[in-house]
């Protein structure tokens, strides 16, 4: 735009608004064939719990590996790994614990099979 104002920047008023608006809007795009935003991060914070309570040199409690990846609410935590993955968090555990394989982590409708958050952030 010539003769367009400009900022002590160079950038004209504005642009990092539209801009913000247009990343925002691509991004709730790509996400949304995956259940939307919410939904993904959640299947994220799952995987993350999922992997976590099957590894046996992971000794953090339930609750702590639940509350590092923001999932503090234990009841809806429990419905949503029964969910995903079968059985209570205690069951993957205690499965793994005696020497039994954890069961995999279950595919929902919306759930990306092969795409995790850090994979679809990181997409062109």
């Amino acid at each position: 735009m010539a003769g367009a104002s400009r900022d002590a920047g160079g950038t004209r008023p504005g642009a990092a608004v539209r801009t913000g608006g247009h990343l925002a809007l691509k991004f709730a795009s790509d996400v949304e064939p995956f259940g939307g935003v919410a939904n993904l991060i959640m299947t994220e914070r799952l995987r993350q719990t999922h992997a976590a309570l099957s590894d046996t040199a992971d000794l953090r409690s339930i609750g702590e590996t639940a509350d590092g990846v923001g999932l503090f609410d234990r009841s809806s935590f429990g419905r949503a790994s029964r969910q995903s993955f079968g059985c209570s968090p205690g069951e993957l555990r205690l499965a793994v614990r005696c020497g039994g394989n954890a069961p995999a982590l279950r595919a929902t409708p919306h759930s990306p099979a092969h795409t995790n958050l850090t994979d679809l952030l990181r997409a062109p």
